[in-house]
């Protein structure tokens, strides 16, 4: 589940991590623009990321941010908790901007986007 948007200033990339975790790599401007181009190509595609590695994040709008509750209610009524892994200060940011941050539980695990 790969979507690079990176001509559009950020990327979204949906891997499985050594341990075997479905993991979202956001990187650079995660935007409206980058999230369409991500829905876009991954539209029903299975399964959904249970950890959103955030440390390479320059900016997130709203749209960034409700691509990640969303996967958080989805972890969350699987009955896991979403784990957010290493979080940029503009993701901080806007999780305490919204009230949001609960939803995730924060771990410094993680690691560069994959290639």
């Amino acid at each position: 589940m790969t979507r690079d948007s990176s001509p559009l200033g950020g990327s979204i990339t949906v891997k499985r991590d050594d341990a075997g975790s479905v993991v979202a790599w956001l990187v650079g401007e995660v935007d409206a623009a980058v999230v369409d181009a991500f829905t876009t190509g991954t539209a029903g595609a299975e399964p959904e990321p249970t950890a959103v590695e955030a440390s390479e994040v320059t900016f997130i709008d709203s749209r960034g941010l409700a691509l990640m509750l969303r996967w958080a209610t989805r972890a969350r009524e699987r009955g896991i908790t979403a784990e957010l892994r290493r979080p940029s200060a503009a993701v901080v940011t806007l999780l305490r901007m919204s009230g949001t941050g609960g939803l995730f539980a924060e771990s410094t695990a993680g690691g560069p986007a994959p290639g």
